[in-house]
């Protein structure tokens, strides 16, 4: 044993510059691994953070740009939604798998404006369920409720962060309860006061969204849908059902490949191939077996 460490220690001094360019490239890989697995953590963690504020059975519908021609219009038609589309996702039609929806429409920046004191604000009009599918979680007072909406109520809800702005740099939110703000003249009832979403791109006070389709004169329109489900494990299975089509084998059996120009083609044979082509011209390719 001795031998091999006066073996080992012979060499690096006699080869000083070899032994510590080997020792300085162990030493940054080392380091570079803990920078990449902290980095890789520290990504994980953010994502998992930012996912918490919504619930896993959630999906959003948002109206866009069209990029392919349909039923004779052209590209870049807007699609906007409106509340009978809000209508035919809460119907019986997808009762089994839609649990709960709500509709936004977003407005803003409004100056928000409580006696002297003003901050920035942008609303959201929404429905009561949207506390529960993006994890809402009030300090004071309550959430949008049902009576708001059916009452075009100027109820509105804001963050903590506007809270602690209008009460000049105070957490007293219990006392801004029942008093009104006011945006662009138009003054609100503060209702309640949710923990601010750090992790969102910006900070939003909630309001009823008939009172906001009202009041900037958008009605029967909503900026986007979203909506809880259960029972389907992937979203392209709420499509509307359609019906089946034959198998390959049917179609040989009732169809037989014959040269061009030879055979007939009754008008039967010729709809049924229609139907299930690309192509009317192929029916002259085909000719029935019977």
């Amino acid at each position: 044993m001795k031998d091999l460490l006066t073996e080992i220690w012979e060499s690096i001094r006699r080869n000083k510059l070899r032994t510590a360019l080997t020792g300085f490239a162990v030493a940054w890989g080392i380091f570079m691994l803990i920078v990449l697995l902290g980095a890789g953590n520290g990504l994980m963690n953010a994502f998992m953070n930012q996912g918490e504020h919504f619930a896993t059975n959630t999906m959003a519908v948002f109206g866009g740009v069209t990029s392919k021609p349909a039923n004779g219009y052209q590209t870049g038609r807007r699609i906007n939604l409106n509340d009978q589309d809000v209508a035919i996702t809460q119907s019986a039609l997808f009762s089994g798998n839609v649990d709960k929806i709500s509709p936004e429409l977003f407005k803003g920046p409004y100056t928000l404006a409580f006696k002297s004191r003003h901050t920035s604000v942008y609303l959201n009009g929404c429905y009561p369920s949207l506390m529960e599918m993006n994890k809402i979680e009030m300090l004071e007072g309550r959430f949008i409720n049902q009576n708001d909406i059916k009452q075009h109520r100027k109820s509105i809800v804001l963050a903590a962060s506007h809270a602690i702005e209008l009460m000049n740099g105070g957490e007293d939110y219990a006392s801004l309860i029942g008093k009104t703000v006011t945006t662009d003249n138009i003054t609100w009832v503060v209702v309640g006061v949710y923990k601010t979403d750090r992790t969102a791109q910006r900070v939003e006070a909630f309001a009823p969204i008939t009172t906001m389709q009202m009041i900037t004169n958008d009605i029967n329109y909503v900026d986007q849908i979203n909506f809880s489900f259960h029972g389907r494990r992937r979203m392209s299975n709420l499509r509307r059902p359609t019906v089946p089509r034959s198998t390959g084998r049917t179609r040989r059996r009732r169809m037989t490949r014959v040269p061009s120009g030879y055979g007939t083609v009754s008008r039967r044979t010729c709809r049924w191939t229609r139907a299930r082509t690309t192509s009317a011209r192929r029916c002259g390719f085909w000719a029935s077996s019977r």
